[in-house]
């Protein structure tokens, strides 16, 4: 494939993308950065500091979410001692001064290995063997950007590349030796090349040791950032998207919901519409309306007494303290609250604001959407049957709710592309339901077909190669990947890895790179939108993450509501004894309620399985006969063809056969008696039955030539010619 550099790089770096993908270790490359980051700067406490330091530091641009995800992560591994603010465990503080260490010492064994080397040969001065490190480094790093694990093969000494290769291989090589020859002029280009060529033939395990490390650097500096050239390619390659966002996401945008993570759909929204993608985000009048009966609900929850028709009096700072300490308020309810509690709000200029449903979401670039497809209410009522019987008992969603979940579900899937897969069905629906996404992906959809629900967080990661960071791609990968600190933070990945990134590049070798990039891209955008495995923790957490939710909120509003007691003890006394004893009977309640809970957890899971495999199963089955009744059409169509192609030789065998009995019985009976002389034909005793004889021959030969089914009677037919013929010769003796 002999394309321009930038294409050809731009795929090279897919494909690298591609196998990472499929080894899954992306997030612990990330975990690693955020680790390292933490340890060089231990000043750092908040998302948005780590994020920025990392950037700073080794050229890569995260997402606030992603740095969110990572210190979660490795928050929950043990790794640190406090999660707000950040800080490092001690041990952990030591193993990446350790993994720091042992980079530097590599490094600077490798060096001293080469400059002995050098030494024994040339003699050198010492600031000059350091810029020839430099240029060393360079050229590496030059080699590693442009044809990353190919790389490992280039370095050998017993390497022989192609032409197009060696070209390459040359031109950082001229470009490192340049660079090297503005600050020592005397070292002639012959010699600098004799030097490095003296560092690839050295044979030294830590040399090896260092040139995959710094391989191990390259797969993790491109697995996080993508070249301009391959953002540009995958922007033309993404079709247009039309994305229909749930009320959970519209809630979490206007800041009402505080149970998600802090500014995701706002560093999505952000993303759209900085990177000018192909992307319209749509509300459904369906969610429209079920966001203004939750405002409905909860303005009545605010002017009225509970259970009464009777107005409240104007809530004052005091008492919205009070009701954000008792809990169990709705999220447009708290949010007052909240307002309210430090400085006093009109409910009706409060409420004012989060009634601009069109304006709220048109400054963010969400419409209402108008196609609307028509849908069958009967599969809207069939399909929302199913889910209530999906959803686990703890979980509670008013039929409005679900209703309106099915609809938006229904009508993405009327309006997308059923013939396509992956990003390129071209409509999803965005939500933060876990239980909705779970049902849609391993419940209702047959295996291999995209789902219609996307998350947040998904639909983040799958944007992110599209993003466009800086312009000085090449200029930070260089300087990244010769950091120590960055080689020692690098995931060590696996020889499958390399394996499987050497096939894309074998299998797509003969394949013109603008197709193959297209091919490579669509197969990437259907790798990042596959469903987790069945059995995987991912989808254990996606069925239990609402339950588990559910289990945790009350802990967690009883640890506020003590904290907010204890400031205000004089007040509240009575409240908190309360609260104490009735505290103390949940958790005997607790206590005797987690076993069965723990069992039927275990058997929704246990069900979904066996329901989602019964699926599987089936469509297996039917995918198998489908391919044998096609095996068998293929098998009569050939035999078809074999019957029409035989019967066509055994017509033209006949007629061939017909015309040489002709001239054979015109030779043996016309010509002797007009044409030649033949006196001892003439003359012979037996000369008619000389003249049958062979004519029952020549009758017998082009039976057995044309007739492959009486080719028996045939051969009978000449041996008897043949036989009287020998006896009518002999008898005439």
């Amino acid at each position: 494939m002999v394309q321009s550099d930038g294409y050809s790089r731009a795929f090279n770096q897919l494909c690298h993308m591609m196998s990472l993908s499929k080894d899954g270790r992306v997030e612990e490359a990330i975990d690693n950065l955020v680790l390292t980051i933490l340890y060089m700067e231990p000043k750092l406490k908040f998302d948005k500091q780590i994020r920025n330091a990392i950037s700073e530091q080794f050229g890569t641009t995260l997402t606030v979410t992603q740095v969110s995800e990572s210190i979660e992560r490795i928050g929950i591994a043990g790794k640190l001692t406090e999660m707000n603010p950040v800080v490092l465990s001690t041990e952990e503080r030591q193993a990446i001064e350790a993994r720091i260490g042992d980079s530097e010492a590599l490094e600077k064994n490798v060096k001293s290995d080469w400059f002995d080397l050098v030494q024994s040969e040339f003699e050198l001065e010492g600031h000059i063997l350091e810029t020839l490190w430099s240029s060393l480094k360079d050229y590496m790093a030059q080699v590693f950007k442009q044809h990353g694990v190919q790389t490992i093969r280039f370095f050998d000494p017993a390497f022989q590349g192609n032409d197009e290769m060696n070209v390459s291989l040359d031109t950082f090589l001229k470009s490192a030796y340049e660079k090297f020859d503005e600050i020592h002029s005397n070292i002639k280009r012959a010699t600098f090349d004799e030097l490095v060529e003296l560092f690839f033939n050295m044979r030294s395990p830590r040399k090896s040791q260092y040139i995959s490390q710094s391989l191990d650097s390259t797969f993790t500096f491109f697995a996080l950032n993508a070249a301009e050239e391959l953002s540009e390619f995958l922007q033309s390659s993404i079709p247009e998207l039309t994305i229909l966002i749930d009320t959970n996401f519209i809630y979490e945008l206007i800041g009402l919901d505080e149970k998600v993570r802090d500014d995701l759909s706002g560093e999505l929204i952000s993303i759209i519409k900085d990177s000018n993608l192909p992307i319209k985000l749509y509300f459904h009048p369906e969610t429209r309306g079920e966001y203004l009966r939750t405002l409905d609900a909860a303005s009545r929850e605010l002017r009225y007494f509970p259970d009464k028709n009777e107005l409240r009096p104007k809530w004052t700072s005091n008492q919205s303290q009070n009701q954000l300490m008792l809990g169990n308020l709705s999220a447009i309810a708290r949010k007052y609250h909240q307002s309210n509690s430090k400085q006093t709000i009109s409910l009706d200029v409060f409420l004012e604001k989060y009634s601009q449903f069109e304006l709220l979401l048109s400054v963010n670039g969400i419409n209402e959407y108008h196609n609307l497809p028509d849908i069958d209410h009967r599969d809207i009522q069939s399909l929302s049957r199913d889910y209530e019987v999906y959803l686990p008992a703890e979980i509670h969603k008013s039929k409005s709710v679900i209703k309106h979940d099915m609809i938006l579900m229904k009508t993405v899937e009327k309006i997308r592309n059923p013939n396509a897969r992956g990003i390129g069905v071209g409509a999803f629906f965005l939500t933060n339901d876990n239980q909705l996404y779970s049902f849609d992906w391993y419940f209702i959809r047959n295996h291999g077909v995209t789902g219609v629900t996307i998350q947040p967080g998904q639909f983040l990661q799958l944007l992110r190669p599209l993003i466009k960071t800086t312009s000085d791609f090449d200029k930070r990968f260089v300087e990244t990947i010769a950091k120590t600190s960055f080689r020692s933070a690098a995931t060590k990945y696996t020889g499958e890895t390399e394996q499987t990134l050497l096939s894309y590049l074998s299998q797509y070798a003969d394949v013109p790179q603008e197709i193959a990039m297209k091919m490579l891209s669509n197969a990437y955008f259907i790798e990042n939108l596959k469903q987790y495995d069945k059995g995987s923790l991912e989808f254990k957490n996606v069925i239990e993450d609402e339950i588990a939710k559910h289990q945790t909120e009350a802990l967690k509003a009883e640890i506020e509501r003590s904290q907010d007691l204890e400031q205000n003890v004089s007040v509240l006394q009575e409240q908190l004894d309360q609260f104490r004893r009735q505290r103390e009977h949940d958790k005997l309640e607790t206590e005797k309620a987690r076993e069965h809970d723990k069992l039927e957890t275990e058997k929704a899971i246990e069900e979904v399985r066996r329901k989602y495999e019964e699926r599987i199963s089936e469509g297996q089955k039917y995918s198998e006969e489908k391919e044998l009744q096609k095996e068998r059409e293929k098998q009569k169509e050939k035999e078809m063809i074999e019957n029409q192609l035989e019967q066509e030789r055994a017509k033209f065998r006949w007629l061939l056969g017909f015309f040489i009995v002709f001239v054979g019985i015109m030779f043996i009976w016309v010509f002797p008696a007009y044409f030649v002389d033949w006196q001892w034909l003439e003359t012979h005793p037996h000369r008619r039955g000389l003249q049958i004889a062979t004519s029952l021959i020549i009758v017998g030969l082009v039976w057995t030539f044309a007739d492959k089914n009486h080719r028996r009677e045939a051969l009978f037919g000449i041996v008897l010619a043949a036989v009287l013929t020998i006896a009518q010769i002999i008898g005439a003796s």
